[in-house]
């Protein structure tokens, strides 16, 4: 890369995709940092003088502990109906097709196939 003034010359197309790729990672990086730090002050702001509807959003974005649904649930439900939809499990239960991969991985008996989960 050579430059005229203050403005990049590059050689090839490949190294000035490169560049702006990296110009562009490195604002990212940049932005998300400040994002996190202006969050922290909202939280902190938030648990020392806020409503307690502020506090509870506080609580919640700064990882909280969230209320779901016992895992064991969900296989019990699936176990209790035989086969089961991917949809009423959605549905019912808010698990989406992620959450359900990870509670196939920790219980292998978990099966699915053809759009069901069974046991």
């Amino acid at each position: 890369m050579d430059k005229i003034g203050t403005t990049p010359v590059f050689e090839t197309e490949e190294e000035k995709v490169a560049a702006f790729k990296k110009m562009k990672n490195e604002a990212s990086k940049r932005m998300l940092a400040r994002k996190a730090e202006a969050l922290a002050k909202l939280i902190s702001l938030a648990e020392k003088h806020g409503t307690a509807e502020e506090k509870a959003a506080a609580k919640y974005l700064s990882g909280g502990r969230q209320i779901g649904v016992n895992k064991n649930e969900v296989i019990e439900y699936i176990r209790t109906n035989g086969s089961v939809s991917e949809d009423d499990i959605f549905l019912k239960f808010k698990k989406g097709r992620a959450e359900m991969k990870r509670l196939m991985k920790d219980n292998p008996e978990l099966g699915f196939k053809e759009g069901n989960y069974y046991l």
